[in-house]
Formats: structure tokens, C-alpha cells, sequence
């Protein structure tokens, strides 16, 4: 683990995580506003529930 703190602690690797930061690859997908933002598995539980019953 001391050659990832050693990594961490370089000034290198921050100025890649903030270019990172600044320009990602991908964008965040949109919020569904019927989606619970502390439940993003809600969604899931109905069929999960039916698959459940199922067995």
C-alpha cells in the first residue's frame, strides 16, 4: 500500500485527476426525477419482488 500513498502524494497525479476532473470522458447520465436519489435500485424492487414469487 505504500506505493499508492507514494502515487497519491506526487504532484503529478493530481494535476492528471483535476485535467480528469475538467474534461471527462463521459458525461453523467440525467436524474430521473421519479427515481428516489437514496434508492437507485427502487426501481428494481417490483421485479424483483415478482421474481421472488415466482421461485
Amino acid at each position: 500500500m505504500g506505493d499508492l500513498s507514494a502515487v497519491a502524494r506526487d504532484p503529478r497525479f493530481l494535476e492528471l485527476v483535476r485535467a480528469a476532473d475538467a474534461d471527462p470522458l463521459e458525461t453523467p447520465a440525467p436524474l430521473d426525477p421519479s427515481e428516489d436519489p437514496l434508492n437507485p435500485f427502487g426501481r428494481f424492487e417490483a421485479s424483483l419482488e415478482k421474481a421472488q414469487r415466482a421461485r
